[in-house]
């Protein structure tokens, strides 16, 4: 009930398009979600798979179909060993109004363990994210891709600067990807509070292609990365 309220908060008095869910314990709480009065109304579909995640939690993209039109899917493997499996990273590609865009829903290892000793597992999810969008810009170099979740990374951590070569300044080149939220982080904001310190773990990260659409009078692009307060 309390996630279905942030939700219904967020966005115009329509609701967000697109949500990225991490903590997915199985498919009957996304069914529960959708359906709660709160949300009802807006008539989400969502992407599930199972992942091989030793706790049995995994990622999902909630959307609306009269928005966006699913086109395809795919969980990809984040192989760390043969007996340590963490979330897949999933792929969902459509049409936002119309316009081909593809949406990734991260949630890589936690720092239970100590940074030092994580990195390397979320360095593989990183991996496997990058090569999706290695794989989408081959197709298309203008390709629009968003990245979203819970990364366990801050936005000046290998994992994100080295392994998607994200940054903090929309001025990309190349293979550079633009991270929404590091800009903020600076600033001392946050999307998680552990003991009364503030760390920006989740991100939006986004192509070069939400910049191709500026100069045009349609198309989605990129204005502004915003962290929502209630």
């Amino acid at each position: 009930k309390k996630i279905a309220k942030v939700i219904s908060l967020i966005g115009d008095e329509d609701g967000a398009e697109i949500i990225g869910l991490c903590e997915i314990e199985n498919e009957k709480v996304l069914k529960d979600l959708i359906n709660d009065p709160l949300l009802k109304k807006y008539g989400y579909k969502y992407v599930h798979y199972d992942s091989p995640d030793e706790r049995g939690i995994d990622v999902a993209l909630l959307y609306k179909e009269p928005i966006f039109k699913v086109t395809s899917s795919k969980n990809y493997e984040a192989k760390i060993s043969s007996n340590d499996k963490t979330r897949d990273v999933l792929l969902v590609s459509g049409k936002l109004e119309g316009e081909e865009v593809h949406f990734i829903v991260n949630h890589w290892s936690s720092r239970g363990e100590g940074e030092k000793e994580s990195e390397p597992k979320r360095m593989v999810s990183a991996l496997v994210a990058r090569k999706i969008v290695d794989e989408l810009e081959a197709k298309n170099p203008n390709a629009k891709v968003l990245l979203m979740g819970d990364f366990n990374d801050e936005p000046f951590n290998k994992s994100i600067t080295k392994g998607l070569q994200a940054i903090d300044n929309p001025s990309i080149k190349g293979k550079q990807l633009f991270n929404t939220l590091a800009s903020l982080e600076k600033q001392g904001k946050g999307t998680y509070n552990y003991k009364g310190d503030w760390n920006m773990l989740d991100q939006i990260i986004i192509t070069k292609g939400f910049f191709v659409a500026n100069n045009k009078a349609k198309g989605w692009r990129y204005l502004d990365g915003a962290i929502y307060d209630a």
